[in-house]
């Protein structure tokens, strides 16, 4: 599964110290981020794309339809996140399914539209791999 890798960190500077999960960004350049909101928002120009933090686990808008519909049209992950795809997985879809079955065994609750998106370079559009998962796989070290 294309993912960024995490490491476990402490900030020192606080009493007691402030535990999380690091990690290297996962559009190095040329590439960029595109979160899901702003992919949504291109899609439908009434999606609520930054609303305040509290509210966007609850955009009615952000449906397993609008997300499959941006799917279709994003290529896989780069190759530097792809190594060894199984056999069968052909899409960025396919590749996101995979994201969500994910979530669903580490009890990740967090995949709302700013925890997914593509990486853009130029014209070119691929999802990016797995982010942001210090809801579920960071929870034991706090």
């Amino acid at each position: 599964m294309p993912h960024v890798e995490y490491d476990l960190a402490q900030d020192l500077a606080f009493e007691p110290p402030t535990r999380g999960v690091v990690c290297r960004t996962c559009a190095p350049a040329p590439w960029s981020l595109v979160h899901g909101n702003e992919l949504l928002l291109a899609r439908d120009p009434g999606y609520p794309a930054y609303p305040a933090d509290k509210e966007k686990y609850k955009v009615s808008q952000h449906t397993v339809s609008a997300v499959r519909n941006i799917l279709e049209k994003l290529a896989l992950p780069p190759d530097i996140w792809c190594h060894e795809l199984p056999i069968g997985i052909e899409s960025a879809a396919d590749v996101f399914t995979g994201y969500v079955m994910f979530d669903a065994w580490v009890a990740n609750q967090d995949r709302h539209h700013q925890n997914w998106g593509a990486l853009r370079k130029e014209d070119e559009l691929c999802l990016a791999p797995s982010f942001d998962h210090g809801a579920a796989l960071a929870k034991s070290f706090r």
